[in-house]
């Protein structure tokens, strides 16, 4: 979907997505997502206490160059409560919330 939708109110049924995104471009894509479509699923890396809960990391990409990321890690409670409320229907490797 992106940060810049041109789709129509309610055009989806449902809307997977999140990953990386710090705050100003998170919010926006929670504003975007709930337009478009009346379900959102995140799926997003469970928290681990021997990880910091937000991070900067290096990836290294296929063509040799290097990309800094945010990362953030959730629990899916947590993850919920950031989405507005849901569900949480996995946590395991991952935190999966429909909101």
């Amino acid at each position: 979907m992106g940060l810049n939708p041109t789709r129509s109110p309610g055009q989806f049924g449902r809307i997977r997505g999140r990953g990386h995104l710090e705050e100003p471009d998170r919010l926006r894509f929670l504003s975007e997502a709930r337009r478009v479509a009346p379900e959102l699923v995140v799926c997003d890396s469970h928290f681990r206490p021997a990880e910091a809960p937000v991070q900067r990391q290096e990836r290294l990409l296929n063509d040799g160059s290097r990309w800094e990321v945010y990362k953030r890690y959730f629990k899916g409670a947590e993850l919920a409560a950031e989405l507005g409320g849901g569900n949480v229907l996995h946590e395991g490797r991952f935190a999966v919330v429909r909101a």
